[in-house]
């Protein structure tokens, strides 16, 4: 990627690895560098309209910072906060855990001003819980690595899982997955960076996915059939 010079092609944690106009760059490294505008008409315009000279003049203007964490130049991105003068690369920022909002101005955060979760712990709160997504041990704590549903109470998820779901659910299909909450299940998630895109959900992108549903079954199952013109046979049409 020509934004934050790394080879890893993770689009649930970093987005698509585009090749495209003579560029190499990951999706969320375009989306969250602090100069760059989308100013393409239409998102088939550039790179999900972002133009080709406006990509260049913020890599000319990254190329004179360096990031705080690889210490390399190309760091575009800001922690939104005014006071903090922390600038890194996506990536370095996400293995350091800086959190990234995907709405809006799309605002990004550095690990001492990441936003978190409310919760109040007490004596009788349990130390780990079971993620109902991949239904292995999550810790109940307000982490980095979980999320806690504001819905659903006593309800974690690790937010690899969480991430996961919402690439595959979309805008459209994206709930909690205990009671079905749409709007302030969705909306948390966005408050504390999980990138949920507008499209329909993966399943519902698959060729031909329902024909099965649209097929009749009219063939007769029972072990010994007793219709005297064979299993096939269908009376009523």
């Amino acid at each position: 990627c020509c934004f934050c010079l790394s080879y890893k092609d993770k689009e649930e944690e970093y987005g698509k690895l585009i090749k495209k106009n003579g560029f190499i760059v990951h999706y969320f490294c375009l989306l969250f560098s602090s100069a760059l505008c989308q100013r393409g008409r239409t998102d088939k315009e550039g790179i999900y309209g972002f133009l080709s000279k406006d990509i260049d003049k913020e890599l000319a203007r990254g190329s004179r910072l360096k990031c705080d964490y690889c210490k390399n130049p190309g760091a575009t991105i800001g922690c939104v906060v005014t006071s903090c003068r922390r600038k890194f690369h996506f990536v370095c920022g996400k293995e350091n855990g800086s959190l990234h909002q995907f709405y809006d101005t799309f605002r990004s955060f550095c690990p001492d001003h990441r936003p978190e979760q409310s919760y109040v712990y007490d004596n009788r709160s349990k130390k780990t819980a079971t993620c109902p997504i991949c239904m292995s041990t999550v810790p109940a704590r307000c982490s980095v690595d979980t999320l806690k549903s504001n819905c659903c109470k006593n309800s974690w998820f690790h937010r690899s899982c969480i991430q996961r779901y919402g690439l595959s659910a979309g805008l459209h299909f994206f709930k909690c997955p205990m009671c079905n909450d749409v709007d302030k299940f969705q909306k948390e998630m966005l408050e504390f960076g999980i990138y949920i895109p507008d499209q329909d959900a993966a399943w519902e992108k698959e060729p031909n996915a329902f024909n099965e549903l649209l097929e009749r079954h009219n063939v007769c199952d029972a072990e010994h059939c007793k219709c005297p013109h064979g299993r096939n046979d269908s009376p009523g049409g």
